[in-house]
């Protein structure tokens, strides 16, 4: 299954939550509470990573959380275009390798390459837009809890 990502809004808005969700087949999302990003940032910026760089680390690392249960189905990632060319370069080889690690701790073969992860425009009515954006403003009530944990994504920031 090739699965479509979305946020809303974006990560670098520090002072709301954010909804990173995807859809294809499936759909899922989860929310990245405010607090939480700050303090990605916090611990980020004590390891010597700028705002720029921080800001698709957290992205990343969000997704990771979002389909680490899901990557037995998954055969493909588009990610929403969100950055510069070189920024989703960069993206993309981490969480690439943030993925390969996953794969290690369940113990289940990659089903995906690199090359497998694209970027591309999500249009405002794809299902992983409605579903990030319709949870970020309330209109999609959430079957159940979806904040994401600092003990679930600060470890990835700090590998």
């Amino acid at each position: 299954m090739r699965i479509i990502i979305d946020q809303s809004p974006r990560i670098e808005n520090w002072t709301q939550n954010s909804v990173i969700a995807f859809a294809n087949s499936q759909e899922k999302a989860v929310i990245l509470p405010a607090a939480l990003k700050r303090e990605c940032l916090m611990v980020l910026h004590v390891l010597g990573v700028s705002e720029d760089t921080a800001k698709w680390m957290i992205l990343a690392a969000g997704i990771v959380v979002l389909i680490r249960y899901h990557l037995t189905q998954i055969t493909g990632i588009t990610v929403d275009l969100e950055f510069d060319r070189r920024t989703m370069y960069q993206l993309r080889h981490w969480l690439y390798g943030k993925l390969i690690h996953e794969w290690r701790q369940q113990k289940i073969p990659p089903r995906f390459t690199l090359r497998d992860i694209h970027f591309g425009s999500v249009g405002r009515k794809h299902q992983a837009h409605l579903l990030a954006y319709g949870i970020y403003r309330g209109r999609i009530q959430p079957h159940q809890d979806l904040r994401i944990r600092s003990r679930e994504i600060l470890p990835l920031l700090k590998k």
